[in-house]
């Protein structure tokens, strides 16, 4: 009678802990499973961005698919906080006070169950083979019991194989890595098989311990590409071989790609030769030169301060070759614009008239422009150009780049006009009448300088008339000088 008494008391403590349990469970697997929709959002996302850059989807499209998958997982993430805590009575309960309430219930009902059991051993003995323990009896046995072999006994002795299975998970997850992964292999369901080899085998703190025996062990999932992603993912930048071992082991190309992509970001600033290192390893170019872009080209900084890996990179890696050069060019006019010249002569043939062009296009440094100019076939043009660029903002300078155009006439002359046209000729008296004694039709120069400065300069204007070639036109401007008188004598000393 005591016994059966105990028994009883047991069970019902038991089964209450067992509903706690149950309940403690079902919350951890619902958990679970949104969990892993969140990471399904999160790959849809990654691979619809991967999408929308090779132009496999349109932009309209892609939007669409990742505001619809961020906006399940913002409900996915609120229910998930939402169930964080057990209430019980309207008490939520902290995890550790959960663990320990159901600990204590399975430990003292599991007491007073096997006192029971103890003292009625004779009369259990003599029954044959007839069980007074039922299947979540069983399944909280194993999960109290201190031994390995004990625990998969008493998932073993579940009769509903969906239950054992769940038995044999939850078991495996509170194992060594070893022992869990062989205590998976006990679940019959695959699927439920393969989440229970992934929670083991995705243990962060082991994969870093010793990644490559984690690599190994992606054989025994049912998606290997992604565990070894998953494993690259984590190991990064503690051990960037193994890493890039992992992502190079894997057998879809895009996949691989992504995983190459992923530590090449994860490096960069870090690593940066196992960077360009991990983007010269994908296979599909385009993707590459992104990559490429990303951890390198794209920061000027790095560009001008390690000028022979960014050669190294357009000369064997990058694919768009010329476009590569141009990178480089743009981040040292940018950063190092003293240096650009010196770049353009390094840089593959095909791409230095290019460069040179760039350089008279962009630059401010009147020294730089003369000096890219000259490199070039067109050089007259080239002079003429930059000068139309840059005359309203520096008349000098641009009056320096005419000056250089020295064997063809005609463009020079075109130089000289554009700067008279575009130039407030007043504030430069002598460069005045330089250009003018340079142009073939000097006397309409003249005349025009002197009718300019009429009411500015009588000495301007007179300097101008007298170098008149022509008499008629001469005497014509000196007769019509006229000095209105409010101009002081500093005044035309400073003219």
């Amino acid at each position: 009678m005591v016994s059966a008494l105990l028994i009883g008391l047991g069970l019902l403590i038991c089964s209450a802990g067992l509903l706690l349990g149950y309940l403690l469970w079902e919350r951890k697997e619902r958990t679970e499973r949104r969990k892993e929709r969140l990471r399904e959002l999160e790959d849809l996302i990654r691979r619809t961005k991967y999408l929308f850059y090779k132009r496999k989807i349109s932009e309209e499209k892609a939007n669409k698919i990742i505001q619809e998958c961020e906006g399940e997982a913002r409900v996915i993430e609120k229910r998930i906080e939402e169930s964080g805590k057990l209430w019980i009575s309207g008490i939520p309960l902290g995890e550790n006070t959960e663990m320990v309430l159901c600990a204590v219930m399975f430990v003292v009902g599991t007491a007073l169950i096997i006192s029971g059991v103890l003292s009625e051993e004779v009369r259990v003995e003599e029954e044959s083979n007839t069980s007074t323990l039922g299947d979540q009896d069983y399944y909280l046995l194993a999960l109290n019991s201190s031994n390995t072999e004990t625990g998969i006994e008493m998932c073993s002795r579940i009769e509903d194989t969906a239950f054992r299975d769940i038995c044999y998970m939850d078991l495996a997850n509170g194992m060594e890595t070893e022992e869990g992964i062989t205590t998976c292999g006990l679940v019959q369901n695959a699927l439920e098989r393969d989440k229970c080899y992934q929670r083991i085998i995705y243990r962060k703190s082991e994969i870093r311990r010793d990644p490559g025996k984690s690599k190994k062990r992606c054989e025994l999932v049912i998606d290997r590409d992604s565990c070894l992603l998953q494993i690259a993912d984590t190991v990064g930048v503690s051990d960037p071989e193994e890493a890039m071992e992992c992502c190079r082991d894997i057998t879809k190309s895009g996949v691989r790609d992504e995983c190459l992509q992923n530590l090449a970001e994860k490096f960069s600033g870090w690593y940066d030769n196992y960077a360009i290192k991990a983007c010269g390893y994908m296979e599909d170019y385009e993707a590459r030169d992104s990559c490429l872009n990303t951890v390198w080209l794209n920061i000027p900084r790095k560009v001008v301060e390690d000028i022979n890996t960014s050669l190294w990179i357009c000369d064997g890696l990058y694919i768009g070759e010329r476009a590569c050069y141009q990178k480089l060019v743009d981040a040292f006019i940018k950063d190092a614009p003293a240096q650009v010249l010196q770049v353009c002569s390094i840089i593959g043939a095909d791409s230095q008239d290019e460069c040179y062009e760039k350089v008279a296009r962009t630059q401010e440094n009147i020294s730089l422009v003369l000096e890219a100019c000259e490199k070039l076939d067109n050089v007259e043009s080239c002079l003429e150009m930059a000068s139309y660029r840059i005359v309203k903002e520096n008349p000098e300078g641009a009056l320096r780049l005419c000056d250089a155009i020295s064997t063809a006439i005609e463009p020079r002359e075109r130089c000289y006009a554009n700067w008279l046209n575009n130039t407030n000729i007043t504030l430069y008296p002598d460069e005045v009448m330089w250009v003018c004694g340079n142009l073939s039709k000097s006397d309409e120069c003249y005349t025009e300088v002197a009718r300019s400065f009429r009411n500015v300069s009588r000495i301007i204007t007179e300097r101008a008339c007298n170098r008149i070639n022509n008499e008629t036109l001469r005497e014509e401007c000196i007769s019509g000088v006229f000095w209105r008188g409010n101009r002081t004598e500093e005044g035309e000393n400073t003219a």
